[in-house]
């Protein structure tokens, strides 16, 4: 009797350790152009790991596009997504959401406001459509109760690469 329990919670332990952990996300670097013309350079590398109930969310984002002031002095503007709260895989889509900061920057004077960003990238080139040009888009919204510009960028990409992936990691 004791040894059918014993090999009954060795067979439980056993199936439980070889439960494969699914891992989907999206990797890449480069630079997209939006329909107005405006460039910018991107940086992701997010994935969400799924094993049987738990999640783990890794990774960050970041987007970075020249400014001017009204005065026409040049400067930096950055969106950075710094924990993934979220991540939705469709296809060749993923949407990453999380906490993040706006960052600008003129000369030393730099203003940055924390809130929630949201990445989206489509994986579009295949050995079927080498010429296909990929998708990268950002926003960025400010915390509630929390004086800070939204931003938006939406583009095709021009330089680099966007990889969506899904694979299966058996432990």
């Amino acid at each position: 009797m004791n040894l059918k329990i014993v090999g009954l919670c060795g067979l439980a332990v056993s199936a439980f350790a070889v439960a494969a952990i699914v891992v989907v996300g999206a990797k890449g670097a480069g630079e997209a152009t939006n329909a107005a013309g405006k460039k910018g350079a991107f940086n992701i590398d997010v994935s969400k790991g799924t094993d049987g109930t738990a999640v783990r969310f890794n990774g960050a984002a970041s987007f970075s596009t020249r400014i001017t002031d009204a005065a026409g002095n040049p400067g930096s503007l950055t969106v950075s997504l710094r924990q993934v709260r979220a991540l939705t895989k469709t296809g060749s889509k993923v949407v990453a959401e999380g906490v993040g900061v706006h960052r600008v920057q003129f000369g030393t004077n730099v203003r940055q406001v924390e809130g929630n960003v949201r990445v989206m990238v489509e994986d579009l080139r295949t050995p079927q459509t080498p010429n296909a040009r990929d998708k990268f888009a950002i926003g960025f919204r400010p915390r509630p109760n929390t004086q800070g510009p939204s931003f938006d960028f939406a583009g095709a990409v021009s330089a680099g690469d966007l990889v969506v992936f899904q694979r299966t990691v058996n432990p």
